[in-house]
């Protein structure tokens, strides 16, 4: 299984775009750089039970990871609401794509999966328009 992988570069985000982040620090925008090499390569990756994937940030659910993944293996992807569509536009077939939320849990050969709470107030800030009413619950397990 993976959590949250990231086989991406560096990222650049910015307030126009919604990035909590900027949001939260007054930024304009935010270069992120990679700093470690990327050792593993996505597409060597032939067997894997299942890919998590906390909530819809570039860096944790990452095409550069995902899309490989989902023509090598045959590995169910595992995320919240706003993951699962992501998830569709990268084309990950909808057959393995599991929703969860809080409070549910998915088995996963030996491993039981249970979706939980978080305390990710970046996410609180996050989006083209942060909704007047969010439900965490969307965002992140």
């Amino acid at each position: 299984m993976l959590i949250d992988h990231y086989s991406g570069p560096s990222l650049y985000t910015s307030l126009e775009d919604g990035c909590g982040v900027c949001r939260q620090s007054g930024a304009k925008r935010i270069d992120w750089l990679r700093t470690f090499p990327h050792v593993i390569d996505p597409w060597a990756i032939k067997e894997c039970d299942a890919i998590l994937i906390t909530h819809f940030h570039p860096d944790h659910c990452d095409p550069y990871t995902i899309i490989p993944l989902s023509e090598t293996t045959s590995a169910k992807f595992i995320g919240p609401k706003l993951v699962c569509s992501k998830l569709k536009e990268y084309g990950v077939p909808e057959d393995r794509i599991i929703q969860l939320k809080w409070g549910e849990s998915k088995k996963v050969g030996d491993t039981t999966i249970v979706a939980t709470e978080t305390a990710d107030r970046t996410l609180l800030f996050s989006g083209k328009e942060p909704p007047k009413k969010w439900k965490m619950e969307h965002y992140v397990f």
